[in-house]
């Protein structure tokens, strides 16, 4: 508790990976812990914060009253993570576009001007799994927020996922750029906002079946979702910048 930043830190680098040398966190358990109150000085931050690592394990954490994210998977470098009996709650306490669980995957394929520039050209995935080598599973976690706009934010090229049997109050699951994503047998109760699927690309594999989502009466979609407040209400999912080609 009191960190200036973030609690625990997973971070690697392949700028030295040489043969045998692997300069990266790998089979680290981040198991049974108490934090809160982190981010004294440093915003941008988590509780558990990953990056350019791979096949890791967060488990049985309880994580509240973080500035953004409680956990954060930096970007799609290597994957194979497993995130599984946490309770995530009280978070983006100093921003909003995020939620308990946030993921990036700023890699190879990953189109900038798609997501963020003025013309958004849509185009296909690629080969995603040359950066994101394993599937990383979140399951069987806790997290509610009632004030951040998604519980699950899968962001920016997230890719191959696996997304199963969490409990998300307050706070739905999001899809932006990105592929092999497969979300199923969630249950996301008393939300203001639908699911959104967001800058998708061309025929991905992306999946969200079998998920039990309870909307508040009072949910709305909001502008940011790109339609005008008098069509924003009862939205069960919304899509924004759909792709040319859907499979």
């Amino acid at each position: 508790t009191r960190t200036g930043e973030s609690a625990v830190c997973l971070v690697g680098t392949n700028l030295k990976r040489l043969g045998s040398n692997r300069p990266f966190p790998e089979h680290c358990v981040v198991h049974n812990n108490h934090m809160h109150h982190l981010g004294e000085y440093g915003m941008q931050i988590a509780g558990v914060f990953l990056a350019c690592c791979q096949k890791n394990q967060v488990s049985h954490n309880e994580i509240h009253h973080v500035p953004r994210a409680a956990i954060c998977v930096n970007d799609a470098t290597w994957g194979g993570h497993v995130i599984e009996h946490n309770k995530l709650y009280e978070t983006c306490l100093e921003s909003v576009d995020h939620g308990p669980f946030n993921s990036w995957g700023r890699t190879r394929h990953w189109c900038y001007n798609q997501s963020h520039g003025p013309d958004s050209p849509s185009h296909p995935a690629g080969s995603v799994t040359q950066d994101a080598l394993h599937t990383t599973v979140l399951r069987y976690n806790y997290l509610e927020d009632h004030t951040v706009k998604f519980g699950v934010d899968m962001d920016d090229g997230t890719c191959n996922y696996h997304v199963h049997h969490n409990v998300c109050i307050g706070c739905p699951i999001k899809f932006r750029e990105g592929d092999l994503r497969i979300v199923e047998n969630n249950i996301i109760i008393d939300s203001l906002l639908g699911i959104r699927f967001d800058s998708l690309y061309e025929n991905a594999q992306d999946r969200f079946v079998r998920n039990i989502v309870f909307l508040r009466q009072d949910m709305h979609v909001g502008e940011g979702y790109g339609v005008p407040p008098e069509d924003a209400r009862r939205h069960f999912y919304h899509a924004v910048k759909n792709p040319i080609e859907s499979p």
